[in-house]
């Protein structure tokens, strides 16, 4: 049993999170000593947990707003990190006021850093696009004794992944360290993610699988194992609209012998239900040189499930259309390839013959869609899995140090 959360971001947008509680441990296991993150892990922790808040608070106050950064005129650089705060503080309540007197309270997201290259300390704000009052407008009139500024639309972003990137931005520390932190300043009265559904669900963690007229953005699935409970959790955010698709001429179909080529061997470990998952991606570059990729995940999975979590993966590093040779022991997977079943599955909305839904049918829909624009085909039997045992081994290693 694990809990499954549900909270709206604004009118498009719901995030779900997917935990199990924290008091209870993985089952089957003894009670080992307690311990405690180290001062790095918690770091690490902390400033995801801040890029989440600031991502929740953009989608929900600003998902049609602006990003402005203000730069000072040469000879007006204030010449502290103190100095540019006030200066902030100073452009936010100008603002505030003229807004103020048009009876809209204002709203933003703001820091102060100091640029990595020239070294000047500039500003970033946030503001809401608004249709009756053209906030932009009062925030170039404050600013314009101190310099210019740059305006970047925040594009309605589907899936909000401009917001997700702009988030981490201001999170950083690297260009802050004289605020000795990540310090940025939030108006109060933002909206904050409002939870509508708290539920129970009974069972193992699946892959997302959207209610009718909602989409799951790909990018925003974080899927992992607690360390400490050895339970599953995930988070992702789901909307009412499905991906813009910009449309481009049309172009003549090139020849498949253009497509670059890769060989992808999937390798997987499955034991007491622990299972482990290894991609390796071979390729030969313009030089003639064989180069190699890899990355392994772990997990109670299933045989399948681990085996295309590991394909999709493996794909999913690959930016430019590819002919993919896929080696694996998996049967499903290889008739699934050599039978072309994935096309037949989606045509019968992911249901078998037997009109029954098909295993691991959100990986399947996961792997259709990030393999649009690549050739899957499956090794013939016959041909030698070179990274078998290397693989194998690998696997071993991590298995004995869990």
């Amino acid at each position: 049993m694990y809990y499954k959360v549900t909270s709206v971001l604004n009118p498009e947008t719901v995030e779900v999170r997917e935990y199990h509680a924290a008091q209870y441990g993985a089952p089957g296991r003894k009670r080992k000593k307690k311990r405690y993150l180290t001062p790095e892990a918690v770091k690490k922790q902390n400033e995801k947990n801040r890029v989440r808040h600031i991502q929740n608070l953009m989608l929900a106050n600003f998902d049609n707003g602006h990003h402005i950064i203000l730069r000072y005129l040469d000879g007006k650089y204030p010449e502290s990190y103190e100095e540019a705060e006030k200066n902030l503080r100073a452009f936010r309540i100008a603002v505030g006021k003229a807004l103020k007197a048009k009876g809209i309270k204002f709203h933003y997201i703001a820091m102060t850093e100091r640029g990595k290259k020239m070294k000047n300390l500039h500003h970033h704000v946030i503001v809401q696009n608004l249709e009756d009052v053209n906030v932009v407008s009062e925030c170039v009139k404050a600013w314009e004794k101190y310099g210019t500024m740059t305006i970047h639309p925040m594009s309605k972003d589907l899936y909000g992944k401009e917001y997700k990137d702009l988030a981490a931005y201001i999170v950083k520390k690297e260009t802050k360290e004289e605020a000795k932190g990540a310090r940025y300043h939030i108006s109060r009265g933002l909206k904050k993610p409002e939870i509508i559904k708290k539920e129970k669900v009974f069972g193992d963690i699946k892959a997302p699988d959207p209610p009718k007229g909602w989409y799951v953005d790909p990018a925003s699935i974080i899927m992992g194992v607690n360390p400490y409970t050895g339970k599953k959790y995930q988070r992702y955010y789901m909307r009412t609209s499905p991906p813009e698709i910009k449309k481009e001429p049309e172009k003549p179909e090139e020849p498949k012998k253009s497509m670059k080529e890769v060989n992808l061997y999937i390798e997987t470990i499955v034991e007491h239900k622990e299972a482990i998952g290894m991609y390796i991606v071979e390729f030969v570059t313009s030089k003639g040189e064989t180069v190699t990729r890899t990355a392994m995940s772990s997990g109670e999975y299933s045989r399948l499930s681990i085996a295309l979590r590991a394909l999709i993966s493996g794909v999913s590093i690959l930016k430019c259309p590819t002919r993919i040779k896929v080696f694996t022991s998996n049967t499903v997977i290889k008739n699934a390839l050599r039978n072309g079943w994935i096309r037949k599955w989606k045509e019968s909305s992911w249901k078998n013959n037997k009109g029954q839904q098909v295993n691991c049918a959100g990986l399947w829909k996961y792997l259709d869609n990030i393999a649009k624009e690549h050739e899957l085909i499956s090794a013939a039997d016959d041909e030698i899995d070179s990274y078998h045992e290397w693989a194998l081994g690998e696997m071993e290693k991590r298995r004995k140090e869990a």
